[in-house]
């Protein structure tokens, strides 16, 4: 019979596996990926892009104007880069949250 101290290391154990196989763990391989910093009115936008080359290109948008603040041929690198500008912004009170790129696209009516 399992202790039920050991019930939650088991459980906890179980996840750690699973986790992959479900894309609960952070994937920096993925072609994109965005963080919205807010400081009261102010916005602040970083985001990594996947070219279709072998890079990678990470951007800071402020005031609606895209800086490439880095590229790199490893995604690792580039999401690095947008790291330590949320780390600093977030050092002056900036409120930053990752957000879930996801693509959009358009219906068409068509009328018979």
């Amino acid at each position: 019979m399992i202790r039920r101290q050991k019930i939650p290391f088991l459980l906890f154990c179980l996840l750690s596996l699973m986790t992959p196989l479900f894309g609960f763990a952070e994937d920096t391989e993925s072609t994109q990926r965005m963080v919205i910093c807010r400081n009261t009115t102010a916005v602040r936008t970083l985001r990594v892009e996947k070219n279709a080359g072998d890079h990678c290109q990470t951007y800071y948008t402020k005031a609606g104007i895209d800086q490439n603040i880095g590229k790199s041929q490893s995604m690792h690198s580039c999401v690095e880069y947008l790291n330590k500008v949320r780390e600093t912004l977030v050092k002056a009170k900036w409120n930053c949250k990752d957000v879930k790129v996801s693509t959009l696209s358009t219906l068409t009516e068509t009328v018979n």
